[in-house]
Parts: structure tokens; sequence; C-alpha cells
């Protein structure tokens, strides 16, 4: 599904990744671990195209980025969902409204539009069934800003799965809630992307659930890949996590 050969991507003088190669097959559920600015939410948007790499090449089911064309490579991102560390919502839009985003790269900017205004039938009924999946259907028709933390990351799962994506790419999903609520999202996420055949990758901190949930592990540091295992092993953990005097205080 996704093919990456000798990647690189800097930002001015940092260089966020640094010769990447990998590949993820369809239907993988693939977590990548590592210290806060070793290149995860990069290599994550990245693989949703938002980014595009200094050198190397990255192609998803066959097709290079680089030789696609904005209109094409909109199409492809639709494909791709997304689930940012802020989650990417709009507070003042009900939840409902928030879902129906998860298609604007599926339409025209006018075909979009008169379905956010005039939602179908059908549609609404697809975002309740998602929303009884999460399990928050009684906040269909709130606003998203009167929502918990917990239950606003839930919509945006509900949202990725509305774009009837091929893949799911999560940064940091479990971030802001407490060890219970995150083993519960860890959960849903992995049994929501087996029930839909899709493939995850998910930026992950806790390097616990990571070991559970997932049967393949990626190590990132400063930008390159550490390990790619199974299940990473204290040695590997330790090497990943070991951080020189520079980098225990920013500069």
């Amino acid at each position: 599904m996704f093919q990456l050969t000798d990647i690189t991507k800097s930002f001015g003088a940092t260089v966020a990744l640094s010769n990447i190669s990998l590949e993820v097959k369809q239907g993988e559920h693939v977590a990548i671990i590592g210290p806060s600015g070793s290149g995860k939410t990069t290599l994550l948007k990245l693989l949703n195209g938002q980014v595009i790499q200094n050198s190397g090449t990255y192609s998803v089911a066959e097709s290079h980025l680089n030789s696609l064309s904005n209109k094409d490579l909109r199409g492809l991102r639709s494909e791709i969902a997304y689930i940012p560390q802020d989650l990417g919502l709009i507070p003042q839009l009900k939840v409902f409204q928030n879902i129906l985003l998860g298609r604007v790269g599926k339409h025209s900017a006018l075909g979009m539009l008169s379905k956010f205004l005039i939602p179908p039938r059908k549609n609404l009924q697809h975002i309740f069934s998602l929303l009884q999946r999460v399990g928050i259907p009684e906040k269909m028709y709130h606003h998203t800003a009167t929502l918990s933390g917990g239950q606003q990351q839930r919509v945006a799962v509900a949202r990725a799965l509305f774009q009837q994506a091929h893949s799911l790419l999560a940064d940091e999903p479990i971030s802001a809630v407490d060890p219970a609520r995150a083993r519960s999202l860890i959960t849903l996420l992995t049994e929501i992307a087996t029930e839909n055949q899709l493939t995850l990758v998910m930026s992950i901190h806790n390097v616990k659930l990571a070991r559970e949930f997932f049967p393949r592990i990626i190590g990132l540091k400063n930008g390159n890949i550490l390990f790619d295992s199974p299940k990473a092993s204290t040695e590997q953990l330790k090497e990943l996590y070991h951080l020189s005097e520079s980098e225990l205080v920013e500069p």
C-alpha cells in the first residue's frame, strides 16, 4: 500500500527524515514510536501527501506522488483518512457536520456545499450508524465544542470512517486522555481497522499499548528508523529513548 525508498525531508536546516525506506502492506497495523522530535508526525504527513519529500520516491498503491497532478493528488489523499494530533475538528459545527467533512476531497466545492447544507437522508443515517459504532450516537446534533476530549476523538474516528478510505493514519490519538480512555480508543481503532480491512498506521508514545495492540512496531529516532520489528525488545527501547546530554534540554 505504502512504499518509501530513500526518503529525506528537511525543513530549512532541520532534517526531519533521513533516508527512510519502508513498505506497509494493505491491511497491516503498524505503530510508530520514538521520542518527541523524532519525525513521527512528518512521516505520517508524508504518507498522507501533506508534505512532499526532498529526495527519494514515495508511492501509494503503485502510484508515485511526484508524478500526480493536483487533482489526482487530491483524489489520492481522499482515500487516506488522517487523524491529526489536534483532531482537525471545527468546534463551532455540529457533530454530524464535522463528520460530513470527511468526504470533502471526494466532491467538487459546489457538490460538497450542497451536501453540507442539505445532507441526504442516507448520509445522515450512515453518520448515525457510525456514531453508534464509536459509542456516542446521542451526540449527533450537539455542537462539537460541547463534547469532552474523548468524545471529540470518537467524532474524529467516525469522520475517518465516513471518508470511506483504504487507510487510516492517526497521529498520537491518545495523547490527551487518561490511561483507561487511551486503552479504549486504541481498542476501538484497531477493531474498526480490522472490521473494515483498513491499513492502520499510528504514532504513539505509550510503548506498552504499542506492544500490546500492534504486530509491527517501527522505532524512529532523529529522523532515522532504528528498528522495524514485530515486538520492540528492551534493548531496542533503551537505545530508542536514550538521549544525549545535548538533547535533554532545548538550546
